[in-house]
């Protein structure tokens, strides 16, 4: 990515909740944003199962004064085997795009639905690792060209490259460093 980064490259799995927040709070302690922004979140915690047990899920949103926002969700599941403490990441989104105006219970923005989404990078259980840029949604990894790689994604990465993407102007793929075919 063209962006270099100060994060820590996360694990997609974790022995248990804890380590998962620890690291979390430490990149989240180094993230810096040099502009103007307000939050929603982070909220992240154990969802069922007990306190340090899968499952997890964190929901976040950084939303700037010109309408642009940022969310990510990452849901974190129980392996089938392993320790039950153990999680690893079973879904995720990593969105940025325009609000609507109009904003979920917890203060979430929705999207725009007349501007679509500028790009997204989704692990769905239902749908494999995608992509939705440029008008289109559900590019698959195989039509993805570059240096890429949906899986290896993570979010403080994503975060950093879209802070890079505002402040210089770069298109997003070439932020990102992908065509799609």
């Amino acid at each position: 990515m063209s962006c270099v980064t100060n994060t820590i490259v996360p694990p997609k799995q974790y022995p248990n909740y804890a380590s998962y927040k620890a690291l979390f709070e430490e990149q989240y302690n180094r993230l810096t944003i040099s502009e103007p922004f307000t939050e929603c979140g982070p909220f992240y915690g154990p969802t069922l199962g007990g306190p340090d047990r899968p499952p997890w899920k964190l929901e976040w949103s950084i939303m700037f004064p010109d309408r642009y926002y940022i969310k990510c969700v990452e849901y974190y599941e129980r392996k089938t085997s392993g320790h039950p403490q153990e999680g690893h990441l079973g879904a995720f989104s990593y969105h940025y795009g325009l609000q609507s105006g109009r904003f979920d219970r917890l203060g979430f923005p929705r999207r725009s639905t007349s501007m679509g989404t500028l790009i997204r990078f989704d692990l769905a259980p239902d749908y494999a690792d995608h992509l939705h840029f440029g008008g289109k949604d559900h590019i698959p990894q195989i039509d993805i060209k570059g240096g890429l790689i949906i899986l290896d994604l993570n979010m403080f990465d994503f975060i950093n490259q879209i802070l890079h993407h505002r402040r210089s102007k770069e298109p997003l793929n070439e932020c990102f460093q992908f065509e799609v075919a």
